[in-house]
């Protein structure tokens, strides 16, 4: 039986099988109905009384949808000898 592959072979998992998702849409979940639903081009908003908020709303029951997956950290930056970052 052959060994499983490392998405990322530079990375030591110990045998198990990494499985990332390169679907670049940012997945959003509602309180009424549970579905996730995969949106792009979501804007971030300020809303009195709310705070900071992704700005899509449930085609149910017209509510705020939050994150159905929450990334926390900061994202890494790498610059060139000019101080461009990319």
């Amino acid at each position: 039986m052959a060994q499983p592959q490392n998405i990322c072979p530079h990375i030591s998992t110990g045998g198990v099988m990494l499985k990332q998702n390169f679907n670049k849409m940012a997945e959003y979940k509602c309180e009424c109905k549970g579905e996730i639903v995969n949106k792009s081009g979501v804007t971030i908003r300020h809303i009195e009384g709310k705070g900071v908020i992704h700005d899509i709303k449930c085609e149910g029951c017209d509510k705020y949808m939050e994150l159905a997956n929450p990334k926390s950290g900061a994202p890494g930056f790498r610059s060139n000898r000019y101080g461009q970052t990319f």
